[in-house]
């Protein structure tokens, strides 16, 4: 099973987990993933580490065991049939960047919030949701990410 990260520091994973976070575009050569396909959120152990204790006792003891594994603190270094929450690919588009409709910009974690849209760690309001998530792209992938307009591939998914 393959693994997906999201990024915490600016809402995104808390966007999945939370139905609001339904596309993700990625600066992709050839499409890691195939539709129907079903991916490993991947979380640190610590964070997981309660569901788990709810869900299978087992498992939660299993991941207990791993407190001085990296993947303790990093979700890099998880393993991804550890993780409880999970995505099903439901689409997959080649596009570059910019392509991006005001609605898909939603669907990739941009809210409306007191007249504006933003995202969570935002400077501001805007009238329109591609300001935001041209910022969001900026920071997650460098400073004037957006303006070179990569080809890559947006998935959509749903949580399960």
């Amino acid at each position: 099973m393959k693994g997906i990260m999201f990024n915490t520091k600016y809402g995104l994973e808390d966007a999945v987990l939370d139905g609001i976070k339904t596309r993700t575009w990625r600066a992709d050569k050839e499409p890691r993933y195939k539709i129907g396909e079903i991916v490993s959120i991947k979380q640190s152990y610590s964070d997981v580490l309660r569901i788990w204790f709810y869900l299978d006792k087992k498992l939660y003891d299993k991941v207990c065991n791993l407190r001085n594994e990296a993947g303790w603190t990093n979700k890099m270094f998880v393993k991804n049939e550890l993780m409880p929450n999970k995505i099903k690919i439901t689409g997959i588009k080649q596009c570059h960047l910019q392509d991006i409709t005001d609605e898909e910009c939603c669907a990739e974690g941009i809210f409306f919030f007191n007249k504006g849209y933003k995202f969570k760690g935002c400077d501001g309001n805007y009238s329109t949701p591609r300001v935001p998530f041209a910022k969001l792209i900026n920071k997650l992938n460098g400073k004037d990410y957006w303006e070179t307009n990569p080809l890559g591939y947006a998935y959509e998914f749903e949580l399960i």
